[in-house]
């Protein structure tokens, strides 16, 4: 209480005011960082502020420190800080985190997006690059992965059949016809020989088939092995037929050239009918011989028949009055008289 000159009576201090020895003449303005009562003044502590005048003291707000005893006004916590109501520091945001100025608490930094450092507003990843959800920088794509947009969290495979060797890239390339992709980080691979891969955006190559090759890596598709040529192994060119033996297109072996027919360079004639085999060539049946099959060969006719014609599977018989008797017999002779 307190009393002015010439009053009778003491008064009670007012609201926010105190008085704290006896025979006090006026009260006191409660300081701020305090409480009051009419008669006492106590300091605010750590976590709490007021305000000259007030007589309680209030939580210290969310997003600002009280760190006196005595707070008069609450410090708000900078960009990367967060504090919670009453707190009397400001505490840092984790990494990966972050929060404005006065913030109550910190954000995880959104997928898609970077927080180089607490203080700092997330920033869109572009595309080629990623970051997952509380990152502190974006990601270049790895290898056999694209990232096609921006703000990706993660990375997207390469389909089958294509491949990416570079990192930080947007798009996988197709594989190439005469190659395979069965690994995406690497460019492609050429078909071995003996294969092939007609077709783009495959994980393996084909076999040729029988009868066909590829002498050379990288091939779209298999050659037919040529007639007169051999193609056992895929992997080599054709193996010429040697003599006395034939193929047709597509062979893996070739054949022993049958009796009755010729074979040069690989290919089959068969002798016609009045022809025989002379070696490698099929030969005219020559007069005064037969020829029943080209394989027969020319066989001299016989005593008493003879042949004028060339070509020819049979002899004719020695008429009458003539004789047959030249070697070869071509033509007949008369018969001298007597």
């Amino acid at each position: 209480t307190y009393s002015s000159e010439g009053v009778a009576g003491c008064v009670t201090c007012p609201s926010g005011y105190y008085s704290t020895s006896a025979g006090s003449g006026s009260c006191t303005q409660c300081t701020a960082g305090s409480s009051c009562t009419s008669t006492t003044i106590t300091a605010c502590g750590t976590g709490k502020y007021s305000v000259a005048g007030e007589t309680a003291c209030r939580d210290c707000p969310s997003g600002f420190k009280c760190d006196s005893t005595t707070t008069a006004t609450p410090t708000e916590c900078v960009a990367g800080e967060y504090a919670a109501a009453s707190a009397s520091t400001c505490s840092s945001c984790s990494t990966g985190e972050y929060s404005a100025a006065g913030a109550a608490s910190c954000t995880q930094c959104p997928a898609g997006h970077k927080c180089a450092t607490t203080a700092s507003t997330p920033v869109q990843c572009l595309a080629g690059t990623y970051a997952p959800a509380g990152s502190t920088a974006c990601t270049p794509c790895e290898a056999g992965k694209k990232c096609p947009s921006d703000g990706m969290s993660s990375p997207t495979d390469c389909p089958t059949g294509y491949y990416q060797e570079n990192t930080g890239q947007t798009t996988c390339s197709q594989c190439t016809q005469g190659h395979y992709c069965n690994d995406p980080t690497v460019v492609p691979t050429p078909c071995a020989a003996g294969t092939h891969q007609d077709i783009r955006g495959m994980d393996s190559c084909k076999n040729c088939p029988s009868g066909y090759y590829a002498d050379s890596t990288g091939a779209i598709t298999c050659t037919i092995c040529p007639s007169g040529s051999s193609c056992a192994d895929a992997t080599v060119a054709p193996v010429p037929c040697v003599a006395g033996e034939y193929s047709s297109s597509g062979a893996t072996s070739c054949t022993s050239c049958p009796a009755g027919s010729v074979c040069t360079g690989g290919a089959l004639t068969t002798c016609n009918t009045g022809e025989y085999v002379d070696g490698s060539t099929c030969t005219d049946c020559p007069q005064g011989y037969y020829c029943p099959t080209p394989s027969s060969g020319k066989i001299i006719c016989p005593s008493g028949s003879y042949q004028d014609l060339t070509k020819q599977t049979s002899c004719k018989d020695c008429p009458a009055g003539q004789k047959c008797t030249d070697s070869p017999p071509i033509t007949p002779v008369d018969c001298v008289a007597g």
